[in-house]
Order: structure tokens, then C-alpha cells, then sequence
């Protein structure tokens, strides 16, 4: 199995422009916990989820300043296995999916609970 049979595509995104206001907005519109973060560019310069938003004194801050960084990624064509030893290894719940550097999907560790549970 491949991270690309599981990954979820297309991909929710807002811009480094953006505040943590509009992020936790569109998380909640599309039912998503966590969003790529991208430059004008395309490039993916981080991830924001609602545990980075929540509690925030001011949801005015703009993303950058709450964004994690770096970003780990992999391919669609990596293994369901080594995707989830390089969360383990990164000890985190989400990675972004780049084909030839585009961002084209997110796999989370809720994935995995879907993969176990569709046996």
C-alpha cells in the first residue's frame, strides 16, 4: 500500500498572508485539522492545525509567526510503512504529500486508524 491510496486530495491550503482567524475558519468550514501553509510561490513554508490556533490571545497573528516549520514530506509512491516511521521518527501527526515538489495531497495518523479499520 501507498501513502497515495490514503491521502487525502485535493488539499485544503491558505497562504502565508493569512491570519489564524481565517485558518481556523476554513479548518472548521472544511472539517479539516490542519492546513499546508503555502508562499506565493506554491511552496509549502509550513503547517498550521487547530492545536497551534487554539488559545491564541489575538487571532489576528498572521500565519508565519504560528505556522510549524520544518515540513515533512513524502511521496505518493512511499510506503503506507515508511510514511508512518517517518512520523514516528519526525514524532508528528501529519505529513505533506509533494509530488516533484507540488503539493498534491496530506496524510495524517488518522489515516492510519482508517487503513486499520477498513482492514
Amino acid at each position: 500500500m501507498q501513502v497515495s491510496d490514503f491521502m487525502v486530495s485535493p488539499v485544503v491550503a491558505t497562504t502565508v498572508e493569512s491570519d489564524a482567524a481565517y485558518a481556523r475558519e476554513l479548518m472548521e468550514r472544511k472539517g479539516v485539522s490542519c492546513i499546508p501553509v503555502v508562499g506565493l510561490d506554491g511552496e509549502v513554508r509550513g503547517i498550521v492545525t487547530t492545536d497551534d490556533i487554539m488559545g491564541l490571545p489575538d487571532e489576528s497573528i498572521g500565519l508565519g509567526e504560528v505556522m510549524a516549520r520544518p515540513v515533512f514530506s513524502v511521496s505518493p509512491a512511499t510506503s503506507l510503512q515508511d510514511a508512518a516511521r517517518e512520523m514516528l521518527l519526525r514524532n508528528v501527526h501529519h505529513l505533506v504529500v509533494l509530488d516533484k515538489g507540488r503539493l498534491v495531497g496530506m496524510l495524517s495518523s488518522l489515516d492510519f486508524v482508517r487503513v486499520l479499520a477498513e482492514g
